[in-house]
């Protein structure tokens, strides 16, 4: 998760064989409960979140955990 600006706040590492979308939206589900208006709905690559002056970005993206920086999917880009 990270902020509207791109911050990094939070990683989960989620094991091989992990449904993605489900954990996609096991996240937004306990942002609610924790008072976050989520403004889209998760068919897109990105979900934002907000609760009073504070916006989020969720996303399920991958990093390399030897140190590679964050890499996000970006629908304008032609990237593997």
């Amino acid at each position: 998760m990270s902020s509207a600006c791109g911050d990094l706040l939070s990683i989960q590492q989620l094991p091989p064989g992990t449904d993605l979308y489900r954990a996609l939206l096991n996240t937004l589900d306990e942002l609610r409960g924790g008072g976050w208006l989520i403004e889209n709905e998760p068919t897109y690559p990105c979900v934002f979140a907000n609760r009073g002056a504070e916006r989020r970005m969720v996303m399920v993206s991958y990093i390399d955990p030897a140190g590679a920086p964050l890499r996000h999917f970006s629908p304008w880009r032609d990237e593997p």
